[in-house]
């Protein structure tokens, strides 16, 4: 596991030993994590690997069965929700339909008496800071997605919380707003300073907004990182599948800092790994090779080109375990003078910091 990132301070947020069971169902087996101030973290991994009843644990809605969860130097740990700390925003929004946009935001501060001057201060600047100026009359069912969840995002943003909780928060918008939105929630974030924690199963929003992510599998934590870390030091094999795309391969390790796959021998830091291994190859670290005497020089033919907007993607057959083909991402700059057509020659250079190793499972 990559070594957490270190605040100056004191973690915001430190949880120890938190489990939790639904029946059989181990969900959480023993979740350590410490949180800086500030910061923005993202809890990414496929659906049931415990990401949201991690969330919900923190917030109270599901109850650790074990373990302690301390806020700001607070033991929160058996307080109910309402004792909390936090604001959170769901998938669906929430949203009241028989409220208006700023009756829906100030809601919580209506159950707080906040008078009634400052509770239309602190809407209409609200309403400003998630770009919906003048809004306020409208009905949600005047709204679109996009808009819905920035009125709810500001909903949770009224009772100014320490903690801002976002459960998957753009998974039910389209593309276009969900990449919009992605850019406006960490630039709000990072204006506010609030420590905020986002459930995800997209990496590419974990990679674009996180400062620290937290990669879980199984109701554990693979990897705690920042986003480079995670995307270029997987510290594990789940890790190295799920984030990012990768070319796939077994070999096998046949002496120290040398690994035969297939009918191609790579020259690689190997470690104290021996025997059956993994191997893992991002695309876009590979490249064309015109000839001469290069390390991990591969050569092969051809199998397909697929374009991509920013580039294209080759697959090559060049001897990789079980004929698995070889993925190169290339530019468009990088295309000048190829003969990329279906079974061409051509050569590739593999970095050996490219290459990525984990010991073969066990059965």
């Amino acid at each position: 596991m990559d070594t957490q990132l270190k605040a100056e301070t004191a973690p915001y947020l430190s949880l120890r030993g938190v489990r939790k069971r639904f029946g059989q169902f181990e969900a959480l087996k023993g979740i350590d994590l410490d949180i800086p101030p500030s910061s923005f973290v993202c809890f990414l991994g496929p659906s049931g690997c415990g990401k949201s009843t991690l969330l919900r644990a923190i917030a109270g809605l599901d109850r650790q069965d074990t373990g302690s969860i301390h806020q700001a130097g607070r033991d929160i740990s058996h307080l109910p929700p309402g004792e909390r700390d936090f604001g959170i925003v769901f998938q669906s929004y929430a949203l009241f339909p028989n409220l208006t946009v700023a009756e829906n935001i100030g809601y919580g501060l209506v159950n707080r008496r906040v008078p009634k001057a400052e509770r239309q201060r602190i809407v209409d600047e609200l309403l400003s800071v998630v770009g919906l100026p003048g809004s306020g009359g409208k009905f949600p069912n005047q709204l679109s997605g996009g808009q819905q969840q920035r009125v709810a995002l500001a909903r949770a943003l009224a009772m100014e919380p320490g903690l801002l909780l976002l459960d998957e928060p753009l998974s039910a918008l389209d593309a276009r707003v969900r990449l919009r939105l992605r850019a406006e929630i960490r630039d709000l974030q990072r204006r506010l300073g609030i420590t905020t924690i986002m459930v995800t199963h997209d990496q590419d929003e974990a990679l674009t907004m996180a400062d620290l992510i937290v990669v879980m599998s199984d109701g554990k934590i693979e990897q705690i990182g920042s986003p480079q870390a995670i995307y270029r030091r997987p510290a594990s094999l789940f890790v190295a599948d799920f984030v990012g795309s990768m070319t796939a391969a077994r070999g096998m390790v046949f002496e120290p800092g040398a690994v035969v796959c297939g009918r191609q021998v790579l020259h690689v830091p190997t470690g104290a790994l021996r025997g059956p291994v993994q191997l893992r190859l991002r695309p876009e670290a590979l490249a064309l090779c015109a000839g001469g005497d290069q390390p991990n020089r591969l050569t092969g033919t051809v199998a397909a080109v697929t374009f991509h907007g920013p580039g294209v993607q080759v697959e090559i057959d060049c001897g990789l375990d079980h004929d698995v083909p070889l993925r190169l991402d290339l530019g468009h700059h990088a295309l000048a003078g190829c003969d990329l057509r279906p079974g061409a020659a051509i050569a590739v250079t593999v970095p050996p910091d490219a290459v990525h190793l984990f010991a073969e499972p066990t059965a």
